[in-house]
This record gives C-alpha cells, sequence and structure tokens, in this order.
C-alpha cells in the first residue's frame, strides 16, 4: 500500500478475470445483439432481394425501398433492446447475459452492482474507445503504403508559363 493504490482483488477476494474470459463475455454479447437485430437484417435483405429483381415497377420498387429502411430500422431497434438490457443487467446483478456465461462481475469498491447510470457510462466509452482503437487499426489497411492518416505534401507542382521568382522570367 506504499503505492497509493488498493490491493488487488475484489471487495470478496476474488481475483480479476482474465482477457480469455473478458473477450468471451464481450463476443456473447455481441452475438446476442446481432440475433437482436436478425428479424430486420432478413427484412432488409428481403427488401434488398426483391429491388434488385427488376422486374418491378416503380411503385414495386419505392415499396421494397420502404420495406429496406423499416428493416434496418428494425435491426437497429433489435440491437439497441438487447444492449439497454444487457447494461440493466450490468447495473442490476454486475453481470450481462456474456459475463453470466464466462462467471464474472462488474462490482464497485464495496463489492455492489454499479447501477444502471455507471453501467451505461461504462458501456458509451467501452465502445468509443473501442471503436476509436479498431478505426486505428483497420483503417490503415486501405491506405497505401507509408501514408498513415496524415497528410503528405506532394513531390510535384505545377506552375504556370507566367510565374516569376524574384526578377526571373520560367522563359
Amino acid at each position: 500500500m506504499a503505492s497509493g493504490f488498493p490491493p488487488q482483488g475484489t471487495a470478496s477476494g476474488s481475483e480479476y478475470a482474465g482477457l480469455g474470459a473478458r473477450i468471451g463475455a464481450h463476443i456473447i454479447d455481441a452475438l446476442l445483439a446481432t440475433v437482436g437485430a436478425l428479424p430486420g437484417i432478413i427484412i432488409a435483405l428481403i427488401a434488398g432481394i426483391g429491388a434488385g429483381a427488376g422486374n418491378m415497377s416503380d411503385s414495386g420498387s419505392t415499396v421494397a425501398s420502404i420495406a429496406g429502411v423499416i428493416g434496418a430500422v428494425i435491426a437497429g431497434l433489435g440491437a439497441l433492446i438487447v444492449a439497454l438490457y444487457n447494461i440493466y443487467r450490468l447495473g442490476s446483478t454486475g453481470q450481462s447475459i456474456g459475463r453470466k456465461i464466462m462467471k464474472i462481475k462488474v462490482l464497485n469498491a464495496e463489492g455492489q452492482p454499479i447501477g444502471f447510470g455507471k453501467a451505461f457510462l461504462r458501456e458509451l466509452v467501452k465502445g468509443i474507445v473501442g471503436g476509436a482503437c479498431l478505426f486505428c487499426i483497420f483503417g490503415q489497411l486501405g491506405i497505401r503504403k507509408n501514408r498513415g492518416f496524415r497528410i503528405k505534401p506532394s513531390v510535384r507542382t505545377s506552375m504556370s508559363p507566367d510565374f516569376q521568382i524574384a526578377g526571373l522570367s520560367s522563359n
């Protein structure tokens, strides 16, 4: 305790969950959110296949487009409902469905669940930071060799034939 930090472990004395268990719980929770979005995904796919058939009138393609948008909205709502349910569980019991399967709990310093507000904020920050990290990692895949995200100055420049530097003409 000389460093000013509390000893490792939770209030109940158990150890922290390992990286494999944490990743497993995250994958299970992501798969469950995908299952929640599945009805909307199916509707959007059917609408897309119908619109791609090419045998439709203008009103038929409009209906297919609207059905695709409705499917996308249903998919988003399904994933959101599953995510909010998992956040509710995390705040009230300390475990989302994935964490329960992997036998992990998120508790405060007193050994109690953290509550909905802190669980929501925790998942929001985790999503933002995780998304930023994935953007930085996978964003490099589509960029030419050694370019990165910075803008390099061009090696070649174009000048008009009438350009003059310190009284010198380009002729």
